[in-house]
C-alpha cells in the first residue's frame, strides 16, 4: 500500500534504517506522522493490514486475557508482539489450574506459558506470558477464553490469589 495512504492500519512486518536499526516495528499502527516518517526514509509502499469489525488487536487481546488470568500479589506489563507478562510483586507460592491451562492453549488465538505448578516465585519474577496470534484475535476466541477463565473459581487459600487461576498458598512474612 501506498505509505501515504496507510495511516491507521497496522504493520505486517518490522521496518529498519539503513544499517539495520529499528524504524517501526511488526504490529505497529501506523499513525500520520509515521506514514510521514516512512516517506522521509524512502519509503513508498509498506505491508500494512487492517483489523476486520469481528477482531481484537493483539495488545488488547491479551490485556483483557492478562487480567481475567490474574489476581492478587501480581503486575501485568506489556511486551512487544502481543504479549503480556504477569510478574509477582512479592514471595509467593504459584498454583496453576493445569487443564485449565491446556484447554485455554488448545483452543484459542491466545496461549499462555506459566512458571510450574506449586513454583516459589520471587516478587518481581515473571511467573506467566499471554501471547496472541499475530495482529489480531477474532472477538469470538477472546469471548470464548474469558468466559471460561471467569467460570473457574479462585483457588481458597490464606493469602491472596495470584496467576493463571493461580493461589498464593503461601508468602513470606514481612521481615
Amino acid at each position: 500500500m501506498d505509505v501515504r495512504e496507510a495511516a491507521g492500519r497496522i504493520l505486517c512486518c518490522t521496518i529498519f534504517r539503513p544499517g539495520g536499526r529499528k524504524l517501526l516495528a511488526k504490529g505497529h499502527i501506523l499513525s500520520e506522522d509515521d506514514a510521514r516518517l516512512l516517506a522521509t526514509e524512502g519509503l513508498g509502499q509498506v505491508w500494512v493490514t487492517e483489523l476486520e469489525e469481528d477482531e481484537i488487536g493483539e495488545d488488547e487481546a491479551v490485556l483483557q486475557v492478562a487480567t481475567e488470568t490474574g489476581c492478587g500479589c501480581l503486575e501485568i506489563r506489556m511486551a512487544a508482539g502481543g504479549r503480556a507478562n504477569l510478574f509477582a510483586t512479592e514471595d509467593c507460592c504459584v498454583l496453576v489450574d493445569e487443564d485449565l491451562l491446556r484447554q485455554i492453549n488448545c483452543a484459542a488465538s491466545t496461549v499462555i506459558a506459566t512458571i510450574p505448578n506449586f513454583s516459589h516465585a520471587r516478587a518481581e519474577q515473571r511467573v506467566a506470558t499471554v501471547k496472541s496470534a499475530p495482529f489480531a484475535v477474532p472477538r469470538a476466541q477472546l469471548e470464548a477464553v474469558i468466559d471460561i477463565l471467569k467460570e473457574r473459581p479462585h483457588p481458597a487459600g490464606p493469602a491472596h490469589s495470584l496467576g493463571f487461576r493461580s493461589g498464593v498458598v503461601h508468602r513470606s512474612p514481612a521481615r
